[in-house]
């Protein structure tokens, strides 16, 4: 992914006089943030999943070889993202949440792989609303996971030596979700726009990393 391409999606490339369509007159009324993101991100949500790796993954089918392939795309995608997060996002939160590069690179060195050193290009975040929207995909993906684990063959290494990522936050995976989600509904109507921009690029960011062929 180069960084033409990451500029492109940066969640506030938009020009001014190519305004967002996430207006917030557009929002629904009764509806909650987290309502309307799921709304807004189905489609790229759905793009991301059906990737080969993602769905191979999905089916507890991926071998070791896609499964190192997997972990590295994470990393490289996470260490982009988790430095303007924490210029963002307060101490106790960065240091719960923003810490799945370390983990990934745990796996990646368990499964007998050197991390790549190379991340994507950081995006710009010119608001918190901007980071939560951002931050939103990164612990739904984290949760999703929980339900992707219980599919690996109980010898697979994602099962056990280096499943770090998968297996988020353990028993707490559940509790975090809402407690971020608490924080994440509790953002003024007027911030949405920014923060569903940021998860709309985000999952463009991770469907076009999983799309690419795989870096050796």
């Amino acid at each position: 992914m180069t960084a033409a391409a990451v500029a492109q999606i940066s969640p506030h490339s938009l020009l001014p006089h190519h305004p967002s369509p996430h207006h917030p007159d557009r929002a629904r009324a009764a509806g909650s943030l987290r309502a309307e993101l799921r709304l807004r991100t189905a489609a790229a949500h759905e793009a991301l999943e059906c990737r080969p790796l993602m769905e191979q993954l999905a089916r507890g089918a991926a071998s070791m070889t896609l499964y190192r392939d997997y972990l590295q795309r994470q990393l490289r995608l996470h260490a982009a993202f988790e430095p303007p997060l924490r210029a963002w996002l307060g101490a106790a939160c960065s240091k719960l949440r923003l810490v799945k590069s370390e983990w990934l690179r745990s796996d990646l060195l368990a499964a007998g792989e050197r991390p790549d050193p190379r991340p994507l290009p950081a995006p710009v975040l010119r608001s918190k609303a901007a980071a939560m929207g951002m931050l939103h995909v990164l612990e739904g993906s984290t949760l999703g996971l929980q339900v992707e684990r219980r599919h690996l063959a109980p010898a697979h290494p994602a099962a056990g030596v280096a499943g770090r990522f998968l297996t988020g936050y353990g028993p707490q995976t559940g509790q975090h979700w809402r407690d971020f989600i608490a924080l994440l509904d509790a953002l003024p109507l007027a911030q949405w726009p920014a923060a569903i921009d940021a998860a709309c690029a985000t999952f463009v960011a991770f469907e076009r990393e999983f799309s690419e062929p795989r870096h050796d």
